[in-house]
């Protein structure tokens, strides 16, 4: 298997948070990936990055678990639920975090829905709105760096409100029983938890 060239990754990339600034790889080769990338999704494929790039058996999958945490672990840092948490505490969250591309228009979160977990937004913007007569109230609009259904987890999973989004998203998934485990032993988290869902509340 053939692992990428080293190269310093661009500040471009580092402020979107994309994946190939923590791949470290020759500029070309990742090009290369891209321009599959595209090519598969203009057959109504959609395939990751990283999962191309091991298809292509351009990097092994040490070295791409490795750029995920740490892509992980800066994306976690930015949002403001986990704001002053130890390094330790994040590093044990990138562990129970997943990857997911939302597309714009998709709704994935529906008010009154029994969800089981909650939603940190890397990339992309969404719209939060309830239902009423027949009519949709927007609540507000959240982006990059917010958590979303973190309320379910004090109303036993039950959304309060529905969410789509507006764009092509990139979010993080945590399950809530993951969160109940990481509450449990960063108190801080449970601070942050509880000033975000008064703000919520009031708001």
């Amino acid at each position: 298997m053939e692992d990428l060239a080293m190269t310093e990754p661009t500040a471009e990339l580092h402020s979107a948070g994309k994946i190939g600034a923590y791949l470290g790889c020759d500029p070309a080769l990742l090009d290369q990936a891209l321009a599959w990338q595209q090519q598969w999704a203009a057959r109504g494929l959609r395939k990751r990055l990283g999962e191309l790039l091991l298809e292509l058996q351009f990097m092994s999958s040490d070295r791409l678990w490795t750029a995920l945490r740490a892509q992980r672990l800066d994306r976690l840092r930015r949002c403001a639920v986990f704001a002053g948490l130890e390094t330790h505490a994040l590093t044990a969250l990138c562990e129970c975090v997943q990857e997911r591309t939302i597309h714009a228009g998709e709704e994935f979160i529906r008010q009154d829905d029994i969800g089981d977990r909650c939603f940190i937004v890397a990339s992309g913007h969404a719209v939060v709105f309830q239902r009423a007569l027949n009519e949709e109230v927007l609540l507000s609009t959240v982006g990059p760096g917010e958590c979303l259904g973190e309320l379910g987890y004090f109303s036993d999973g039950r959304r309060s409100a529905s969410v789509r989004a507006h764009e092509d998203m990139e979010v993080l998934e945590l399950y809530y029983t993951d969160l109940q485990r990481t509450l449990e032993v960063t108190p801080l988290l449970a601070q942050n938890l509880l000033d975000l869902v008064t703000k919520r509340q009031r708001r």
